[in-house]
């Protein structure tokens, strides 16, 4: 074993990935009180909302700066989100994709003058 940090740590993103799959397991769970499942839920999507607009926000940035230190558990920034990118399952319908595509066009707000 040349590193030993490289086996016995775990990426602190894949962690937190594995994290929020057991709470999103929980929010599905037809045994769990429908009020705790709408908190498990709401858990889930805020934990998502800050995965990517920060942490997977903050790795692109490493990455298109040019930094290749690795991680405590052996990792570069361009590793990690490979890793990462292929554990989150994310699969769009063809309309969904094309919403998603589709310049925003401003529109007027309501009761506003």
């Amino acid at each position: 074993m040349e590193n030993p940090s490289e086996s016995i740590f775990i990426n602190r993103e894949l962690s937190w990935l594995d994290f929020d799959s057991r709470v999103l397991a929980l929010a599905k769970e037809k045994s769990v009180p429908l009020a705790e499942r709408i908190k498990f839920a709401a858990i889930f999507g805020s934990n998502m909302d800050e995965f990517f607009m920060v942490r997977i926000a903050s790795l692109k940035d490493m990455k298109n700066a040019g930094y290749t230190k690795k991680d405590i558990a052996g990792m570069t920034p361009e590793e990690q989100l490979d890793e990462l990118l292929n554990a989150v399952d994310i699969t769009l319908k063809p309309e969904q994709i094309a919403e998603l595509e589709t310049p925003y066009k401003p529109h007027p707000v309501v009761g506003f003058k």
